[in-house]
């Protein structure tokens, strides 16, 4: 059996330093980004890592929704507003945006006229 000392000194008379460290430097930065199927496709590399949405050197903002939940399920609704529900920016008649609203009669779109007097007075 051969003396550990003298096989490690056979290899590294064959190999040199600067390409034993890039070697291990390279074994390293695979198993530094774990969960990816084809790593050197994907460029995964130390000191990369993956993010919440599962993208190796990610910033975990490509998979989140308005409310900032990776993978979440809230959206923006038809207002503007994150989680909403599509009624804050209802006129009085159910119209997004619309221009009604409810005059001094309580008249959605009126003109107070008809709570009015004859002499037209409210």
């Amino acid at each position: 059996m051969k003396n550990n000392s003298l096989w490690l000194g056979e290899f590294k008379s064959k190999f040199s330093s600067a390409l034993i460290l890039k070697t291990l430097i390279f074994i390293v930065s695979l198993v530094s980004c774990r969960g990816q199927e084809n790593l050197l496709a994907l460029g995964c590399r130390a000191p990369k890592v993956i993010d919440a949405c599962g993208v190796c050197g990610g910033d975990s903002t490509t998979c989140v929704d308005c409310a900032g939940q990776p993978y979440g399920k809230t959206v923006i609704d038809a207002c503007g507003v994150c989680g909403g529900d599509n009624t804050s920016c209802l006129d009085c008649a159910g119209v997004l945006h619309g221009g009604k609203q409810i005059d001094a009669c309580g008249v959605c779109g009126g003109d107070n006229t008809y709570c009015a007097d004859c002499g037209g007075s409210l």
